[in-house]
């Protein structure tokens, strides 16, 4: 999202700047009673908020030193620590300090501590005018942060600039005045950074990815030295762990969030080269190698091909090509209330030539038209809904047979079946009333 709105800053022909934010103590600073109200403001029924209610009141702890105890200390803030409901009651706490943006050329971003500000302008001294505005006004970032008792990590706020020519002459660093608890001024300069890591993803001025790049490999490098350490000839373990160790936690480790940072290998036919992410993928291939031979046992010398077949491993473009393709088919089914879902419906439409976005690239080198994707919603039922019908789905067509025949005299019955052929997915279903034929089979169409 981020990425796709600086490209379309840069293609309007201005610029952009970024804050980025860091909050302190997220889940022990708490406060129930804010919680409570965020919830209650977003429309939360009541039964449930007072459900969270009653479970944060009358919270204690013990401290034990060796053999000491202390008196049991009553837990006023914070959230249970290891609760499957934290992330959740999180997002509606911190709900307010991402809402922060209040103009179309000012917007955030924010997952658990981890804040956006992003200011869009003519001239980088104009973007961080929005920039200071949005921390510093009454409703803004600090006085958020002072109402939720999430104060900010103040050394680790830093600031970017999307510059989108070499003429754009970058300001000095950002100076926030900050208002304390005691009514005292702290003025806190915000350095300009070339490089920053949000969400696990490094990002840097131009968008080109090349510092996240050096971090893909290293993790993956890092990755195939575990494995090798686990595959040593003394208390090794099996080939096939080894195949799952790789599969189910090294590829996700160094692929996370490729559908922003990746671009799908193609060549144009009016070039001899191919484009996209050719370095990164060259220099991947030699680590999979390694871990392939390590899974199959084979000799150094062996073809890389060959060792990728054997050790069931797919080639590292193809690898990409399934995780990109996965993130854009979940791209182009989301809702119509998800924030990307506008930007990825035009993004799929309209390919532009200068500043593609990630998602521009994602559609058009996978040739997925996003209106075409049927989202199925999934049916809800009440925890004590009990069937009206019964389904039955026989093991052969003997069977199928002869439970035919024998609930064929029943008032209502339906048959149902489906197939693939040539590209189409088809449905037929037949409904008997009384022994009459009703409805006659649905015709092949082609879906998605």
């Amino acid at each position: 999202m981020v990425a796709s709105r600086v490209k379309d800053t840069w293609r309007a022909g201005k610029v952009a700047t970024a804050l980025f934010l860091d909050v302190q103590g997220t889940f022990p600073n708490m406060v129930k009673a804010q919680l409570i109200h965020n919830m209650r403001a977003r429309g939360v029924p009541r039964r449930y908020t007072n459900l969270i209610k009653n479970m944060l009141t009358s919270r204690k702890t013990h401290l034990k030193f060796d053999d000491y105890m202390l008196p049991p200390i009553s837990i006023n803030n914070g959230m249970t620590q290891g609760c499957p409901l934290s992330m959740i009651l999180y997002a509606f706490y911190n709900a307010p300090l991402v809402k922060t943006a209040l103009h179309k050329h000012k917007s955030s971003y924010g997952f658990v501590d981890n804040c956006l500000y992003l200011a869009i302008a003519d001239t980088l001294p104009e973007t961080h005018s929005a920039v200071k505005d949005m921390m510093e006004r009454q409703g803004g970032g600090f006085t958020r942060s002072t109402s939720h008792n999430s104060p900010f990590e103040l050394s680790k706020l830093a600031l970017m600039n999307f510059l989108c020519s070499h003429r754009d002459v970058a300001p000095l660093d950002l100076i926030l005045k900050h208002t304390n608890s005691d009514g005292s001024v702290t003025n806190q300069s915000i350095d300009t950074v070339p490089i920053y890591k949000y969400l696990g993803v490094v990002f840097d001025s131009q968008l080109c990815w090349s510092a996240h790049h050096h971090k893909v490999i290293t993790n993956a490098t890092w990755w195939s030295l575990q494995i090798t350490c686990l595959s040593r000839i003394s208390g090794s373990m099996p080939p096939r762990h080894l195949h799952q160790l790789y599969n189910t936690v090294a590829i996700p480790a160094f692929t996370y969030a490729a559908d922003v940072w990746f671009t799908n290998i193609y060549r144009p036919a009016s070039r001899v080269k191919c484009l996209g992410s050719v370095r990164v993928m060259t220099k991947l291939a030699p680590i999979q190698h390694r871990v392939a031979k390590l899974i199959t046992g084979a000799l150094s010398t062996t073809a890389r091909d060959m060792l990728e077949a054997h050790a069931n491993l797919l080639p590292v473009d193809l690898l990409f090509n399934k995780v990109t393709f996965r993130a854009a088919a979940r791209i182009a089914s989301l809702p119509l209330a998800h924030p990307l879902f506008s930007p990825s419906h035009r993004a799929a439409k309209i390919f532009v030539k200068r500043h593609c976005s990630p998602l521009h690239n994602l559609f058009r080198l996978l040739r997925i038209i996003s209106h075409t994707v049927e989202t199925i919603c999934p049916i809800q039922h009440r925890p004590n809904y009990i069937s009206t019908f019964t389904t039955s789905i026989p093991p052969d067509k003997p069977t199928a047979l002869v439970q035919a025949i024998a609930s064929h005299d029943t008032k209502i019955s339906i048959y149902c079946d489906g197939l693939g052929y040539e590209g189409g997915i088809g449905a037929s279903a037949i409904l008997y009333i009384n022994s009459g034929e009703m409805l006659s089979p649905i015709p092949l169409r082609p879906r998605h």
